[in-house]
């Protein structure tokens, strides 16, 4: 029975992981970056909002200054595109 209730919960978490894999838009203005998980969730912030970037193999993580934070993996893009329009945007390079 235990492995029945294990086998729904890794299910359940890669249903969960698949859903924002596939669903999830990035979109880079002049002026903000936004994110878009269709359809429950939706923000955008201006670059200059943004507090830290921190770039690991193949994610970049964003935090804003109102605590808010984006991940960016290698399925949204070319990486090192991605970097160099936030470098272009903002002063705040990642560690």
């Amino acid at each position: 029975m235990w492995m029945w209730i294990a086998l729904a919960g890794l299910l359940s978490l890669n249903s969960v992981y698949a859903y924002r894999v596939c669903f999830t838009t990035i979109r880079f203005t002049s002026e903000e970056i936004s994110m878009r998980i269709a359809p429950f969730i939706h923000f955008s912030e201006q670059y200059s909002d943004i507090t830290k970037m921190k770039a690991m193999a193949g994610d970049l993580k964003v935090r804003f200054k109102d605590g808010k934070s984006m991940s960016l993996w290698l399925g949204q893009g070319n990486f090192t595109d991605i970097v160099s329009i936030l470098l272009e945007k903002t002063d705040v390079a990642p560690n």
